[in-house]
């Protein structure tokens, strides 16, 4: 997992730098067009490695986004490709990048986690093209809710002015600073941000609390009968929309409506950590849940503490979540927002790193779906 967080987080500081550069007089730029796009780059680098078909094509990642929005028609449609052709066509292109990769064994440079699927793949009589079909799915993984998770968290952030603040100050604690002789270098420690940084892992938190759309799905095992009211018969599917959950004021207080980024804040209360439903939970708790955190929130930090990003128009406004999809938990905006970037004054001769990857197990660190009761203590 260090080694897939490693490899994500090269490609970021790539990115980053290079709007560092294109930033130092301010960079007009969408902001869900820019964060698709560095994070998409990002997140399938830590999976396919230096051979990463989305770096070698980048239009692939458009053609991603293209199939996500249009998987519904895909699976209603016995004739997808007159019914879905846009959708269907980037499936093919997708699928056909995917089995040129493998052609060329790019898998020799990836993630062990690609490498034993494939090569379990290939032991059980899977073709080549068998498998890169299946990587799609891989895809909807990797892309489909860290993405929007980074827009979101970028939007919250830069949306609050105080609380960008805030988040600054508190975000020191995790920066070290040297002068070499090419140079200042300030390094970010990704291993420390939930310690040292609790108002922005709280910031974090709060962000998937208001914007996930998932939906747990459940077969009754036995007949079972709830608060005495209900009874779940056997053999039957429960659905549990994680919406509904998050939006409880029973769980979350009289503010559940309103964005808190101190509710997971220890002093805020306590709180049942089972009820953030993002990463859902139990035998069904999403096991890349720990390398999502890592790359979501190293991200972000960096961008807070590098650049300022103002709306192009006359403030920010709510583009609200995109509806209608089936797949991702997080949704992405309904619509994109102009925004300007700029450098952070005083910080544009600055080289940026990240640091900490494997330091004291840090992909461990960032478990914010634990089981039980709760690990926050303080009034109910």
């Amino acid at each position: 997992m260090d080694w897939m967080l490693q490899s994500a987080l090269g490609s970021a500081i790539n990115s980053l730098n290079l709007l560092q550069k294109e930033a130092k007089n301010g960079k007009k730029m969408n902001l869900w067009g820019w964060t698709s796009k560095t994070i998409g780059l990002a997140s399938t680098e830590s999976v396919y490695g230096t051979e990463n078909p989305f770096k070698h094509e980048p239009e692939l990642l458009d053609d991603f986004w293209c199939y996500e929005g249009g998987l519904i028609k895909l699976l209603m449609s016995n004739f997808p490709k007159f019914f879905a052709y846009k959708a269907h066509m980037a499936r093919v292109k997708i699928s056909s990048a995917m089995y040129s990769y493998y052609s060329r064994n790019g898998q020799e440079q990836a993630s062990a986690f690609l490498q034993a699927r494939h090569d379990v793949g290939r032991k059980n009589g899977v073709s080549l093209q068998g498998i890169s079909s299946l990587e799609l799915g891989d895809c909807l993984a990797v892309l489909v809710n860290t993405t929007p998770a980074v827009f979101w968290m970028i939007w919250h952030i830069y949306s609050t002015p105080v609380l960008l603040q805030e988040l600054r100050n508190e975000l020191t604690n995790v920066l070290r600073e040297t002068i070499e002789e090419d140079g200042r270098h300030i390094n970010l420690n990704v291993a420390q941000l939930k310690t040292k940084c609790p108002l922005f892992f709280s910031t974090y938190q709060e962000t998937l609390r208001v914007r996930t759309h998932s939906a747990a799905h459940r077969w009754v095992m036995e007949d079972t009968l709830i608060s005495d009211r209900f009874l779940m018969k056997k053999g039957n599917a429960v659905f549990m929309p994680g919406h509904l959950i998050h939006a409880n004021p029973s769980v979350w207080g009289s503010d559940v409506n309103c964005f808190n980024p101190r509710r997971f804040m220890k002093a805020e209360g306590r709180i049942k950590v089972g009820s953030l439903r993002t990463f859902g939970g139990g035998k069904a708790l999403c096991p890349g849940r720990h390398l999502a955190t890592m790359k979501i929130m190293s991200f972000v930090a960096m961008m807070v503490v590098r650049f300022d990003i103002a709306p192009a128009g006359k403030g920010w406004i709510d583009p609200q979540s995109a509806t209608g999809k089936m797949v991702s938990i997080v949704n992405p905006p309904a619509s994109d927002i102009k925004t300007i970037a700029s450098v952070r004054e005083g910080y544009g001769d600055v080289q940026w790193e990240f640091e900490g990857v494997g330091e004291g197990r840090a992909t461990d660190r960032f478990d914010v779906t634990l089981e039980g009761e709760s690990v926050y203590s303080g009034k109910e």
